[in-house]
């Protein structure tokens, strides 16, 4: 093979072998593997320590309990019942601060179908699933369902117009 040859094949080989080191096609992902077999904790919880005193403010909450489901791997979600207007919950949580240097961030909290509820669970272990069981097994019908990014942390509502309960579950990646 001449020099020129073997200078184009060099490239090639050097591209191969670092697919083939790469690990992480072949490794799978550790954190989830180990989250699904040991599960998630489940502990007490309170809005005042999950989100903001402006988005508490803005509601005129006082002290409002809940869970948080929190595995191994970092992630968690807190879980929370309350009562308060509508309109109110929606603009609080678009208020909510992130940082600027997030990737994706909504604007607005936009409208879901319902029946995403279902695909939003299909991953979740059966410990959050039972402990959050007041937001996943509400009777949808009675509820607008929203969804908002903030950065790393994506809040989900349900939300009764005519009753005014808001279910809150609040997602923090790790």
């Amino acid at each position: 093979m001449t020099r020129r040859g073997l200078l184009a094949v060099i490239p090639l080989l050097l591209l191969f072998l670092s697919a083939a080191c790469d690990k992480r096609q072949q490794t799978p992902d550790v954190a989830a593997a180990v989250d699904e077999a040991v599960g998630p904790i489940v502990l007490h919880a309170s809005l005042q320590d999950t989100l903001s005193p402006a988005f508490l403010q803005a509601l005129r909450l006082e002290k409002v309990e809940g869970l948080n489901v929190k595995y191994l791997s970092g992630q968690e979600a807190h879980y929370f019942a309350y009562v308060a207007d509508p309109d109110a919950v929606l603009r609080a949580v678009v208020h909510t601060a992130f940082s600027k240097h997030v990737a994706v961030a909504d604007t607005v909290c936009r409208r879901i179908d319902p029946r995403a509820l279902t695909m939003l669970a299909q991953p979740l272990h059966a410990t959050e699933l039972a402990a959050g069981a007041f937001f996943w097994e509400a009777d949808i019908t009675a509820f607008e369902v929203y969804e908002c990014v903030r950065g790393p942390i994506r809040h989900t509502l349900l939300i009764s117009r005519a009753t005014r309960n808001v279910l809150h579950r609040v997602e923090f990646s790790a």
